[in-house]
């Protein structure tokens, strides 16, 4: 995920990799929590890709399911549904 804070004429970016992420929801959390008016983005690995060293290049395909580049690139929305509601809490 991408947090990216205006920096004079540029975007600067802080990258992280999410690990262990119970689901969607957790993720978003943290996120608003650590967001300090930045813009975000948020993508979800389409391989299980093993983490490695910090300067290490990625290569899993990523899907971004929630916010934007302030880049300018071509941003698109997902709407996740399920087909069966959660029975788990609900009486």
């Amino acid at each position: 995920m991408n947090f990216w804070q205006r920096s004079g004429e540029a975007w600067a970016l802080e990258a992280y990799i999410l690990t262990e992420a119970g689901d969607v929801l957790q993720v978003l959390r943290w996120v608003e929590e650590n967001r300090r008016d930045r813009v975000v983005e948020v993508f979800v690995e389409i391989e299980n890709e093993p983490i490695g060293d910090f300067m290490e290049e990625r290569r899993a395909s990523l899907v971004r399911v929630y916010g934007e580049n302030p880049n300018g690139s071509v941003s698109s929305t997902f709407v996740m549904a399920r087909r069966d509601p959660p029975t788990r809490g609900i009486t």
